[in-house]
């Protein structure tokens, strides 16, 4: 049995040209996506910050309210502290003048001063940071 080999050629009319050069590929990211994009990320960026700065003072607000209608009761609250010491401060020296042997110790004056006074129609504010320099605690003042 015979077989008729048959040779590959080219097909008619020949190859087509085959491309040498070098080739790149296509870029998603070009100069007018990318310009797109960026002026999207800014309008966005503006619109947030604008939100972020509305949603900061609304807060701000807020809290200088909350601090107008609360600093009455924190100044009360800070005199009846300060009363309270001025009060306790005496008492140690009630009992420091009944121990002493001084009999012509005063409660409330230093060497015939009143270091206790009234000030008529005035008031003298306290330093603020009384509990810092002092020291309180809830078992002395129920």
């Amino acid at each position: 049995m015979t077989t008729n080999y048959r040779q590959d050629m080219p097909p008619p009319g020949g190859y087509s040209k085959f491309n040498w050069a070098r080739t790149y590929p296509k870029l998603f990211w070009k100069g007018e996506r990318i310009l797109g994009v960026v002026v999207f990320l800014f309008g966005y960026g503006l619109f947030q910050a604008r939100a972020l700065k509305r949603a900061l003072l609304t807060e701000r607000f807020e809290d200088k309210d909350l601090y107008v209608a609360m600093t009455p009761f924190l100044y009360a609250e800070r005199d009846r502290r300060w009363l309270k010491l001025l009060k306790q401060n005496r008492d140690y020296e009630i009992k420091l003048a009944e121990i002493s042997d001084d009999k012509a110790w005063r409660v409330g004056t230093w060497y015939g001063e009143p270091v206790y006074f009234t000030l008529q129609d005035r008031w003298w504010d306290p330093m603020p940071c009384v509990g810092g320099l002092c020291s309180f605690s809830d078992e002395e003042y129920p």
